[in-house]
């Protein structure tokens, strides 16, 4: 993994002028990726021997389970540079350029799509009632909501919430283990990164076979997935940047308190405290000079459309 970032080091650093290309970036990152996935799979295991209030503690504490930040680091400046290069301008574009009725429609299609494996975690946690409502949510906006484009649901009084793999295996007292900063995902620890593999593999279009029409239906859908998700982050992630000390460390921190106010959501459903807490960070609607202060993830709701 250290050989693959100091290759990817090598070529930032031979041509400061130029760049590298997306393709290189990629290249450079693939290894990196595919050893840190397997690791975090492989360790998240040897995690669950820690007591379950371990990961509560440790942020009552201000502690930070980051065993290999150089690594980490490292990771989050390749991140870094792709975000500045080709993220964050296309979503810029994205933001600037579609209309915000559009953009709005592309959201919650790509909101209703995930609201089957929301209630397959929710079944999971044992949160039947919330469970009920993403698959009544789902049924509603794919056909009243003409596919996902209008979010039907919500005005029947059907409110999307977030569950993932992650924050079931945190209902079930696994421990989050580490910090881990992956290539291309940013943030996590080692629970959440092995809810992703599954999450990814539970993906209907996994499934669907290898044919090009499902091929690239799977790219497009992620790739304009991530693409909204930066566009709605835009103002906030440049808020935190400006104002941090620290980025890394400060996107590490709101990231772990983000996740243990979500396992909170899962084991307490219904409770005002958790009730709408989504899975981003929050959200600036206002001008990124006129942003209000930020706090700490963990006291946060956010109410969003995903």
């Amino acid at each position: 993994m250290r050989i693959a970032l100091k290759k990817l080091a090598v070529a930032l650093a031979s041509r400061p002028n130029e760049g590298v290309t997306v393709v290189e970036y990629a290249h450079g990152m693939k290894a990196v990726a595919q050893t840190t996935l397997v690791a975090a799979a492989l360790l998240c295991l040897s995690a669950c021997s820690e007591a379950p209030n371990a990961d509560r503690v440790r942020l009552e504490t201000g502690a930070v389970d980051d065993p290999v930040e150089a690594m980490n680091r490292d990771i989050f400046d390749a991140n870094q540079f792709a975000d500045r290069n080709v993220m964050k301008p296309v979503a810029e574009s994205y933001r600037d350029e579609v209309p915000k009725d559009v953009r709005r429609g592309i959201h919650n299609v790509l909101s209703n799509l995930n609201e089957p494996v929301v209630g397959l975690n929710d079944v999971l946690q044992g949160n039947f009632e919330r469970a009920w409502t993403a698959v009544c949510r789902f049924a509603v906006n794919t056909t009243a909501g003409a596919v996902g484009i209008m979010d039907v649901a919500s005005n029947w009084g059907l409110k999307h919430h977030d569950a993932d793999f992650g924050q079931t295996f945190g209902v079930w007292g696994i421990p989050e283990g580490p910090f881990v900063e992956l290539p291309f995902f940013g943030p996590s620890d080692l629970r959440d990164a092995v809810g992703l593999v599954i999450g990814i593999v539970a993906n209907p279009l996994f499934f669907a076979g290898g044919g090009v029409v499902v091929t690239a239906a799977s790219y497009s859908s992620s790739a304009t997935s991530a693409v909204d998700k930066r566009a709605e982050y835009l103002d906030t992630l440049d808020s935190i940047e400006r104002t941090s000390v620290d980025y890394y460390a400060s996107l590490r921190s709101l990231y772990l308190q983000r996740r243990e106010a979500l396992v909170d959501a899962g084991r307490f459903p219904g409770q005002s405290s958790f009730a709408s807490i989504d899975a981003g960070l929050p959200v600036m609607d206002t001008p990124a000079a006129e942003s209000p202060p930020l706090k700490t993830q963990a006291a946060l709701t956010i109410t969003t459309t995903p």
